[in-house]
């Protein structure tokens, strides 16, 4: 994903373009919260030591600029059919060292917790962007400690199903379907093919995702399904 500073976006949408009505969703993407924001900043870059409330430019998100947001979106529309959560979620941070594993997962599970809060009933379509491991883009194409712990933080999206909750321990990729519609969300991890990530570049697939997804495409079609692609 394209490095932003301050990025907090939320998009809302309404379409019916691939289904027989309509839908409305909301797309949030790229918090990048900074833990750190009024101590150390860490992701200023020590370009400023003025950081307002809400967040400066040259910084990444306080929480409290999440945390607004994300209440603004349940102020302009309560009921989605479904949300879309595209990462991103830590710092940009030079020294990898002040990151860790542990925080990592804290940062997910902070913003999942907020999210699932404020959005109770509603499904959500997660992905994990380049931030979302550590050290940074290096997620590899086998289980490990981030995938499994961030499977357990999404079960309620997951919804029960045995086959999402494996894949994305896998790799960090599943499929679902939307409830009440013709429509499969498909979230791949991209991840694996960004040139940054070390441990993937040399591998024609991996973790088996092209060929997974080559299959859900397959059992798509055969089930009159459309499908949403995100990642």
């Amino acid at each position: 994903m394209h490095k932003m500073k301050f990025a907090v976006l939320a998009l809302f949408l309404t379409s019916q373009a691939f289904m027989t009505k309509s839908v409305k969703f909301w797309h949030v993407t790229d918090f990048h919260h900074d833990p750190s924001y009024y101590e150390e900043g860490y992701s200023c870059y020590n370009r400023t030591t003025y950081r307002p409330s809400y967040g400066n430019y040259k910084c990444d998100s306080p929480w409290i600029l999440i945390n607004s947001s994300v209440y603004a979106m349940k102020s302009i529309e309560p009921n989605p059919d479904f949300i879309i959560w595209t990462g991103d979620d830590t710092p940009h941070v030079k020294n990898q060292s002040v990151l860790g594993t542990e925080m990592v997962l804290e940062i997910i599970r902070n913003q999942t917790k907020l999210l699932m809060d404020v959005f109770p009933a509603t499904p959500i379509y997660a992905a994990l962007g380049n931030h979302d491991y550590h050290p940074k883009h290096q997620m590899p194409p086998n289980t490990n400690t981030i995938y499994k712990q961030v499977a357990e933080q999404w079960q309620p999206w997951l919804n029960g199903s045995s086959e999402a909750n494996r894949t994305f321990r896998h790799g960090a990729f599943y499929s679902l379907p939307l409830p009440g519609t013709n429509l499969r969300a498909i979230v791949l991890n991209t991840v694996f093919y960004y040139k940054n990530d070390k441990l993937t570049g040399q591998l024609d697939d991996p973790a088996g995702q092209f060929d997974w997804f080559d299959k859900q495409m397959t059992n798509a079609s055969s089930a009159g399904e459309k499908v949403s692609l995100y990642g």
